[in-house]
């Protein structure tokens, strides 16, 4: 009797443990998804602690956060660098693409503002892996200051000094030698020009891909419709143009850095934020035939309202009246440009601008189309409509001149990019901008902006998501003719559920009707949706 008493009393104490190690867990994944503070951990803890003696009392234990950081003072700011080997180790743990051993980074390096009221900005460098499974941008280090970085030198000396050691060895994870290399840079071109050290997008000589003549109106810098002389990596090497260099980059202390190919145009703040945004504004504002009528931009405004109703929920946000394209963010002008204005723009415009959207609209979607960049013809083709664009958009009768700045002529130059890296969208900033939001929430305070950001990405470091892949929410005990109904679909790229408006398709034979997913049903492994136009 003894002995079994002992031994339920052992089983019993292990349950225990058990219990108290997942009670801490479940803990540590609400405190992160919640992006909960130190004190409001600490005050549930203090609740829990006389029913869970087991639990810790400060909320630093629970999250295991580190102790200590170690901090550069740049200037009158501050770094803090998290690791480059690091970062990819944290996600190898999920496995590679095709069990590939070639990783390729793809690094972002941007500035925010952390709040409107203070003028602190936050400089983080970003990295991403296609390569990987678990393919979400990772910090490498973080600078904090009332100003970009004074030293640039300073500000990346870490990351230089960890990429020459990291690239020719690669790295070691479960007894496998994975090969990393530096794919492409993704910035936007201030944060281009900053890291380059060439002329600003605002000066002469500012084209990163040719040499280019430009002229001033007294307002801005004007430049050619058409493609001149090609900068190369070897002409960068020399600096030949001294108009264009303001100095030595750093980063040429990275083997295989080349200055000119590896920085891609980002498409997102050139072709969205950049060159739509600008054709608008000069339908909206512009002093050319262009410009539409007040009533013309209410008819637009009302259909795009309409429209909206219809959106499907992979797209995060709703188009805005057009009178307040001025404040669309990057993910409602790549909705406009891509799927509604086409629609919303026919018959409103004249029809000689409606064309040069048609131009605009067409090359886009070619190089967003993962099919047809495989095929080089159609992207010469999105080459030539996009120098016809340009052309006919200097023209007077259009938008004038004026019209060709710095973006739109660099949208001359967005296919030599398709043609070294693939479909734009796997070469965006979008990943990076959206992970940018979340360093800026785990800011809690104006005080030691950078030792935060680095001791809460510490304890996230655990706690990475697992990728989620194609799954069925299965509903209640619901079955019609001997068939399961499903709420929901929910795949890599898209999410089908019944009753809503946001599930609204139309057939390409016959794109007048519009019809609504009723009902998810699976029959026999197959997939069946029942539909209601």
């Amino acid at each position: 009797m003894g002995f079994f008493s002992d031994d339920s009393e052992s089983i019993s104490s292990s349950d225990e443990e058990n219990n108290a190690v997942d009670l801490c867990q479940e803990l540590r994944w609400w405190s992160i998804e919640a992006n909960a503070t130190h004190s409001q951990i600490r005050s549930l803890l203090k609740r829990l602690k006389p029913i869970h003696p087991e639990l810790p009392s400060d909320p630093r234990t629970l999250l295991d956060t580190p102790t200590f950081t170690q901090v550069k003072l740049i200037g009158k700011g501050s770094y803090v660098h998290i690791g480059l080997e690091k970062g990819l180790l944290s996600r190898l743990k999920f496995g590679t693409v095709n069990g590939t051993t070639n990783l390729g980074l793809d690094i972002n390096i941007d500035g925010l503002p952390l709040s409107d009221s203070t003028s602190v900005d936050c400089w983080p460098i970003l990295a991403r892996c296609r390569d990987l499974i678990s393919s979400t941008p990772f910090c490498v280090g973080v600078y904090c200051g009332p100003c970009k970085p004074e030293s640039f030198e300073l500000y990346l000396e870490d990351y230089i000094k960890e990429a020459k050691k990291l690239l020719p060895s690669g790295s070691l994870f479960e007894d496998v030698k994975f090969n990393v290399y530096i794919r492409c840079y993704i910035c936007d071109a201030p944060a281009r020009a900053f890291v380059k050290c060439i002329t600003y997008h605002t000066g002469y000589s500012a084209c990163e891909r040719c040499l280019c003549e430009v002229d001033h109106d007294g307002k801005r810098v004007l430049y050619e419709s058409r493609v001149s002389t090609p900068r190369t990596d070897e002409l960068f090497d020399r600096q030949e143009d001294e108009n264009h260099h303001r100095g030595a980059s750093p980063l040429k202390e990275i083997p295989g850095t080349l200055f000119v190919t590896m920085f891609i145009l980002d498409h997102m703040h050139l072709i969205f934020q950049g060159v739509l945004k600008r054709f608008l504004h000069f339908l909206l504002e512009g002093k050319s035939n262009a410009r539409l009528r007040a009533s013309e931009i209410l008819s637009i405004s009302s259909k795009l309202s309409r429209k909206s109703q219809c959106k499907p929920q992979e797209f995060s946000r709703s188009v805005g009246p057009l009178n307040a394209v001025s404040r669309w963010k990057a993910t409602e002008l790549r909705l406009f440009l891509l799927y509604v204005s086409i629609v919303v723009f026919f018959i409103e415009i004249p029809e000689e601008v409606y064309s040069l959207l048609l131009l605009f609209h067409v090359g886009c979607r070619i190089i967003f189309s993962p099919e047809l960049v495989k095929h080089h013809e159609y992207v010469d083709y999105a080459e030539g409509l996009f120098e016809a664009f340009v052309k006919h958009c200097a023209d007077k009768t259009v938008c004038g001149p004026s019209f060709v700045v710095y973006n739109p002529h660099s949208l001359l130059h967005v296919c030599d990019d398709v043609r070294a890296f693939g479909v734009v969208t796997d070469n965006g900033a979008f990943p990076f901008e959206n992970y940018l939001k979340t360093i800026k929430s785990l800011v809690k305070s104006g005080v030691h902006v950078p030792q935060q950001i680095a001791r809460r990405l510490a304890e996230r470091h655990n706690f990475i998501p697992t990728p989620r892949g194609a799954s069925a929410t299965l509903s209640p005990v619901d079955w019609i003719d001997s068939k399961q109904e499903y709420r929901s679909i929910s795949c890599e790229s898209y999410m089908l559920t019944p009753f809503t408006t946001q599930n609204s398709f139309f057939s390409f034979g016959h794109p007048e009707c519009l019809g609504q997913v009723k009902r998810i049903v699976r029959e026999r492994e197959r997939w069946v949706s029942c539909c209601c136009s």
